[in-house]
């Protein structure tokens, strides 16, 4: 489904930025339901009249959620297991530092009033 979604997009040699604009919706979203990794909105689907040759049975296939799947084995790739771990590891210290930067700048609100 993918390839047929994307095979659609480079006929009509468009870009995602140029596909957004015309649509009004953000370029992560567009670039998102046109690699069916994000559920089209039906207020999306009609506004992806943008892209021709867009088949209505591919929309209506982009209208369900996005399959994905889990291989448990595949996290015991050194290389892959690697990764997971640093890239949680970050996200905990970045959770961390926004919660701190939110409850300084709720403290900073306070100190003004």
């Amino acid at each position: 489904m993918v390839s047929a979604i994307q095979a659609v997009k480079r006929k009509s040699a468009k870009t995602y930025a140029e596909l957004a604009q015309e649509t009004g919706l953000p370029n992560v979203y567009v670039a998102q339901i046109l690699k069916c990794q994000a559920l089209l909105s039906p207020e999306a689907a009609c506004m992806l009249r943008a892209l021709p040759g867009l088949p209505e049975d591919l929309v209506l296939e982009m209208m369900e959620p996005p399959r994905r799947s889990y291989d448990p084995l595949l996290i015991q790739d050194p290389a892959i297991y690697r990764w997971r771990s640093t890239t949680l590891g970050n996200v905990e210290l970045l959770l961390v530092t926004l919660d701190v930067g939110c409850k300084s700048s709720q403290r900073d609100d306070k100190e003004v009033r």
